[in-house]
Parts: C-alpha cells; sequence; structure tokens
C-alpha cells in the first residue's frame, strides 16, 4: 500500500485506510445506512460523490454551514469541475447527469455506440427515462 501511495500526490493527513473482509467492502454502504439509521440521519440528503475513492457525506438536518446540503453540493461541484479542467478525465459512479452534453461527455468515443444501440434495441426510448439522455419516442399504434 505505502508504495503504491508513494506515487499519488495527496494531502497526507487527509488518508484514511482501513482493512476489511471482501464481504465487508460489499456491504459497506449498508453498514453506513445502518449507522445512520441509528441516528435519525437516513433520511437526510446524501450528496454522495463516487469517483476512484467515494466521498459520501450525509448533511446536517437544517443546517445551511458546511454541513448544509447545498455545501456539500456545491464543493462536489467544486471538485467535478477542478478534474474536468485538469483533464484527470473522470468518470462518475451512478452519474446525475442533466443534460445531453454531460452524458455525451461521459460516454467520450463510445458516444456514437451507445447511440446506435439505443436506437436499434429501445426504438422507442422506453427504458432508463429518468437519465434524460433520450426523448421518449411517440407511439402511434
Amino acid at each position: 500500500m505505502k508504495e503504491t501511495l508513494s506515487e499519488l500526490s495527496y494531502v497526507t493527513s487527509t488518508l484514511f485506510t482501513t482493512e476489511v473482509a471482501y464481504e465487508a467492502f460489499l456491504d459497506r454502504v449498508h453498514v453506513s445506512e445502518v449507522k445512520l439509521r441509528s441516528k435519525g440521519q437516513w433520511e437526510v440528503p446524501h450528496p454522495w460523490l463516487n469517483l476512484l475513492v467515494a466521498i459520501l457525506t450525509s448533511a446536517s438536518p437544517g443546517s445551511a454551514g458546511k454541513d448544509g446540503v447545498e455545501e456539500i453540493l456545491r464543493r462536489n461541484r467544486r471538485i467535478l469541475e477542478f478534474s474536468e479542467e485538469a483533464g484527470i478525465g473522470l468518470k462518475q459512479y451512478l452519474p446525475h447527469y442533466t443534460t445531453r452534453e454531460e452524458w455525451r461527455s461521459h460516454f467520450g468515443d463510445k458516444w456514437g455506440e451507445f447511440v446506435r444501440r439505443k436506437s436499434r434495441y429501445d426504438p422507442l426510448a422506453i427504458l432508463a427515462p429518468g437519465h434524460r439522455i433520450f426523448q421518449k419516442a411517440v407511439s402511434y399504434s
């Protein structure tokens, strides 16, 4: 681990590591949910940002400061903007894009293939409408 980390540039004091079994790693979100539920905080916004290492934060109820949902979302946007401007080429896990251009950027050089497959296998665009990538086709049958 030390050898791998030695090749990275990061603020040493921000490093947090923990060793867990593979099954525990897979169940980590559920464990977090259980902890938050026990504190009555599961029903609050969770503006999580998943990249290579995830930033999983919970907003404090009623907070407008650094722990408030708007500030956390602003911080997440700054991280994404910095990464894009620096040419890091990141991909979000379960992204929350709101425009077709964001999706086009996400798929990169695979965009054309993605559009062709969507047209072939979902010509009426009825699958995954919540992603707002394609307009649902109107069927006059």
